[in-house]
């Protein structure tokens, strides 16, 4: 079995390697979001938040929490330019706190 698929990929030109890459590469989001501690959290853990594009552009990160508040968490501040570069991480981060917002947390 490990034989036949080092012979099938020894048998791929170098057009059918480019399509399949780009293939691959369209699939992925453009933009994407990483969280801390694997998305699992206990009510007032701190959470960490970090996006990326693949695009240059403009972002706008939401919290909606379990309360029902609706938060800006990017920009931090409203005049702060939203636009980000393709290709750089961005960390999302709240006043106050080196994370972007507490897991359950009613902060009112």
């Amino acid at each position: 079995m490990i034989l036949l698929a080092a012979l099938s990929a020894l048998s791929v030109t170098p057009a059918q390697e480019a399509q399949e890459l780009a293939s691959v590469e369209s699939s992925r989001p453009p933009v994407r979001l990483w969280m801390s501690n694997d998305r699992r959290y206990r009510e007032g853990d701190r959470v960490r938040v970090q996006v990326d594009a693949d695009a240059d552009g403009f972002l706008l990160v939401l919290n909606y929490d379990p309360t029902g508040r609706l938060r800006v968490l990017f920009p931090l501040d409203p005049r702060d330019d939203t636009r980000i570069e393709a290709g750089r991480r961005y960390e999302v981060r709240s006043e106050g706190i080196n994370a972007a917002f507490r897991a359950g947390w009613d902060v009112t």
